[in-house]
């Protein structure tokens, strides 16, 4: 099956501010997917070759050309194909002069701030719901793209064929509905991403999927004050392959970081096989303590007599990799409490956004109800029930979750943690074959680079949310009786001998035969040297996740996938 992509670079306008880096952004782009087999029709353009385009930063691209590309390219050459859109440009956004509601546009050349000669997202979203693709991947960098997901006239529905259960569509948009998308040194800050999370680099397994790249991304701008919105039905979407060399890691960069295969004689392994390893392995060093909690759970859950919801607050210093322990329970650990006859479940996630900026209880129940049936079922005015029976179709357990900071704690005056369970303990009965698991990550914010008063400040609030989730856990639940409920105890730092544990007990498994003894000698020293100098610059005997678990990856990319004699 062929790959097509659009692929827009607009920096020329008459009513907006030229662009210096939106062409530049959309070629680099364009390129990377051409590497990939995709063919590519690049917007405005300019021949620099004989049968090479390339995008064209002194060029203008007016609203009937633009639309008249994207008739043809839904219409007629992505048609039953693999699709990619590709926009870094100017997004806006007019006031209705009636209703006061917000449209919002891209703009093209010759578009005014009033919205005339522009792209309403409300007309793109119809034309992309009409398209008869095999799948479709939109990736937006432009102010305000959150719109194609946020509008109440919502993107995608799902009585459209785009997203009926046949086919896979995702979008993944720079920024909120109310937020600009920001500039980098030499890229758009989420276009710099998206070409870092499509990198060979960033290739853990020899695809990389629609999931595999938001993720990426998402981690990528967390701090970025630019959150990246994401919308997706039907399975991963395969994006860009890289397909591994069978070749032994080099010895000379075994060697740089204290782990090298001898000197001497090399064989190859069984079968002359690569044992690359998971990208999730490092984050399986720790985390014991909270997985045996949970699965005890899950075991109980599995055998209620009537079938309730399970909600699970995970909470723990922002540094502690929320996003991985939440990949390994999704990955790994779930699908494994789950199993039925030796076959491992296939977890189905949905990300609910936090809401932000609220001030009492009914706008966080109205919120999360809205930012749910958006991820469930593209659109927002629903009821609680109708998602639930979206739910129900769904067939395997699913896993909902959500994610908040302790700046968005601050601005609320009920107890958070009880007002997120009072909305699950409003759920509707889950039918006997439907398993959900509800999960909250709390991320404390320490703000170490911030001045002294932020830094008490933002401590304080940390304490406040310990101690309200510590008399949620002491009460056992006992407001909440329509649902599972349980608190995991807060992510530590990891210490040397849960590192230890986890060489002997996951990591060498994974494996095999190919660790002699002199490696796990080795690796074990080193182990210990990097605690001891973590020891001495900090003053602390364990170490945060986040900065382990690369140490750790870069570690492991270095041990040699060749039987050493």
């Amino acid at each position: 099956m062929a790959k097509y992509a659009l692929v827009i670079g607009l920096d020329q306008y008459d009513h907006f501010s030229n662009l210096k880096s939106a062409a530049k952004d959309a070629e680099g782009i364009a390129q990377l997917l051409e590497q990939h087999q995709y063919r590519v029709t690049r917007l405005p353009r300019k021949l620099v070759s004989e049968n090479q385009w390339a995008i064209a930063p002194d060029k203008s691209l007016s609203q009937k050309e633009l639309g008249a590309e994207l008739k043809s390219f839904f219409g007629e050459r992505a048609k039953h194909q693999e699709a990619v859109i590709y926009f870094a440009g100017h997004g806006f956004r007019v006031s209705d002069v009636l209703t006061g509601d917000q449209e919002g546009y891209l703009a093209t050349s010759n578009a005014t701030k009033e919205g005339q000669n522009a792209i309403p997202f409300d007309s793109l979203n119809k034309l992309m719901s009409q398209a008869e693709l095999s799948s479709l991947v939109v990736m937006m960098d432009c102010c305000y793209a959150g719109s194609l997901l946020e509008e109440q006239r919502s993107l995608l529905q799902p009585t459209q064929t785009i997203l009926s259960h046949k086919q896979n569509s995702c979008l993944i948009a720079a920024c909120r509905d109310f937020e600009r998308a920001r500039e980098g040194k030499e890229h758009g800050i989420f276009t710099a991403a998206l070409l870092k999370g499509l990198s060979v680099e960033n290739a853990a397994q020899e695809t990389i999927t629609s999931n595999d790249l938001f993720g990426f991304v998402e981690r990528e701008l967390k701090t970025s004050g630019q959150e990246v919105i994401h919308a997706g039905m039907g399975g991963a979407i395969a994006l860009v392959h890289y397909p591994k060399p069978l070749t032994a890691i080099p010895k000379k960069q075994a060697i740089a970081t204290g782990i090298s295969p001898k000197s001497s004689q090399i064989k190859s392994a069984t079968r002359g096989e690569e044992r690359p390893f998971s990208p999730l392995l490092p984050y399986l060093a720790d985390r014991g303590e909270q997985c045996d909690v949970l699965a005890e759970v899950v075991e109980k859950l599995k055998h209620l007599n009537t079938p309730k919801p399970l909600v699970c607050i995970v909470h723990g210093e922002e540094t502690q990799s929320h996003e991985m322990f939440l990949e390994c329970l999704k990955k790994v650990r779930l699908p494994k409490w789950f199993s039925m006859g030796g076959q491992q479940a296939t977890i189905t996630p949905y990300h609910l956004a936090w809401p932000v900026r609220l001030t009492n209880s009914h706008e966080l129940h109205k919120r999360l109800a809205r930012n749910l049936a958006k991820a469930v079922l593209q659109r927002s005015s629903t009821s609680i029930r109708e998602i639930n029976d979206a739910l129900a179709a769904i067939p395997g357990p699913i896993l909902i979750h959500t994610q908040l900071y302790t700046e968005d704690w601050q601005t609320y005056r009920s107890p958070v943690a009880e007002e997120y369970l009072r909305f699950w303990q409003n759920w509707p009965q889950l039918d006997r074959s439907q398993t959900i698991i509800f999960c909250l990550s709390i991320k404390y914010q320490t703000k170490k680079d911030s001045g002294w008063l932020k830094r008490r400040n933002f401590k304080s609030i940390n304490q406040k949310i310990q101690r309200e989730l510590n008399t949620l856990k002491s009460s056992d639940f006992d407001q909440f009786d329509q649902l599972v409920g349980i608190i995991l105890d807060e992510l530590p730092d990891v210490t040397r001998t849960e590192v230890e544990n986890w060489v002997y007990d996951t990591a060498k498994p994974h494996w095999g035969e190919h660790w002699g003894e002199e490696i796990l000698t080795q690796l074990l020293n080193t182990i210990r040297a990097h605690f001891e100098e973590w020891e001495r610059e900090t003053q602390c005997s364990a170490i945060p996740m986040e900065k382990l678990a690369l140490f750790l990856s870069n570690l492991l990319e270095t041990l040699p996938t060749e039987e050493v004699v």
